[in-house]
């Protein structure tokens, strides 16, 4: 197998379409495997996968030793996958302050609608 991927890859370096199809036949589900477990969301995971895919597809020619292709690809689609855990927590944190600055809207505009009242009441 291990021969057989390393020959797939240069294959794919060398312009072949077809091991590119045979690569991502082999390896694919273990990307979304490796997504899933990062980022525990099916759906997720495959656009994390797909998205890899594309990251290897364009920066293959770099890949200088075909035996690293596995640990190479994987640690793509783990930074990836880090990626969207960053996004994922920075836009949870701006809905949390977004909420706690409406809350505190909401308990300013009491306090001045009950001082309004208190004011209107003791100017009467």
């Amino acid at each position: 197998m291990r021969k057989e991927n390393d020959i797939l890859v240069l294959e794919f370096q060398k312009g072949n379409k077809k091991a590119l199809a045979a690569l991502v036949k082999t390896w694919h589900v273990v990307f979304c495997k490796k997504a899933f477990w990062l980022v525990k969301d099916s759906d997720l995971a495959k656009d994390i996968a797909q998205d890899s895919w594309q990251t290897i597809i364009d920066n293959i020619e770099t890949l200088n030793d075909v035996k690293r292709f596995k640990s190479w690809a994987l640690r793509i689609v783990y930074n990836k996958s880090l990626d969207v855990l960053r996004k994922q927590s920075k836009d949870r944190f701006s809905e949390i302050k977004i909420e706690k600055l409406q809350i505190a809207t909401s308990e300013n505009y009491k306090e001045d609608t009950e001082l309004k009242a208190t004011l209107l009441k003791a100017i009467q």
